[in-house]
């Protein structure tokens, strides 16, 4: 509905995650869960059709994020994981990968082109 949306960081930061709480990603931040050696990036927003928070819609709409995912030194995975529709989670190396919310809502003049978005996820056994 909105296009193509892209964040580019200058600087990847990586932070240490738990298994079985969520955690907070900015555009291009790595979380890293040491029990399963496994990062997990988020890349970009490919896609946002969720309604603004100023408009009544008769859908609520989702949004399309992609991320990397590696175990070790592996050559990192591409997926794409969505808000409102299935997939909302993938199996990876026995883990399940969740996003559980994507942040700002927007409003209906919001350029989202200049959006600073975050993912919540969580990591499961």
């Amino acid at each position: 509905m909105f296009g193509l949306i892209f964040v580019v960081s200058a600087q990847s930061v990586r932070q240490n995650v738990n298994l079985n709480k969520e955690f907070t990603l900015s555009a291009n931040e790595k979380g890293f869960l040491k029990t399963g050696k496994i990062t997990l990036e988020f890349v970009s927003v490919l896609e946002d059709s969720r309604c603004p928070i100023d408009v009544d819609c008769v859908w609520a709409g989702s949004a399309k994020i992609q991320i990397k995912l590696s175990k070790g030194k592996a050559t990192p995975q591409t997926f794409e994981l969505n808000t409102g529709i299935a997939p909302q989670f993938i199996i990876f190396k026995g883990y399940r990968i969740e996003i559980l919310e994507l942040s700002p809502s927007l409003k209906s003049d919001d350029d989202r082109t200049k959006v600073k978005y975050e993912a919540k996820f969580i990591f499961k056994k």
